[in-house]
């Protein structure tokens, strides 16, 4: 597979991209090796309203919030399913 050692590098990647949205920045370094995180350990994650939802979604959560168009419990209801 001449490919292969990209592939690797690229899932890499991802993988770390992705955890950046849960992960608290702390733990989370560029020399830390994505294997050693404990994920099981509630010290390491982020709460559940503190988790990255994105740009677009986040001003959007905020926009309905102000308008009074979704309630408090259920901004908190839809950052614990997220």
């Amino acid at each position: 597979m001449p490919l292969g050692p990209f592939l690797l590098s690229e899932l890499l990647s991802m993988v770390k991209s992705l955890e950046v949205h849960f992960v608290k920045l702390n733990v989370i370094n560029p020399s830390t090796d994505i294997l050693k995180v404990d994920l099981n350990n509630d010290e390491n994650l982020n709460t559940c309203t503190k988790i990255d939802i994105g740009f677009s979604a986040g001003k959007s959560v905020k926009y309905l919030l102000a308008a009074k168009k979704v309630s408090d419990k259920q901004n908190l209801a839809f950052h614990i399913e997220f």
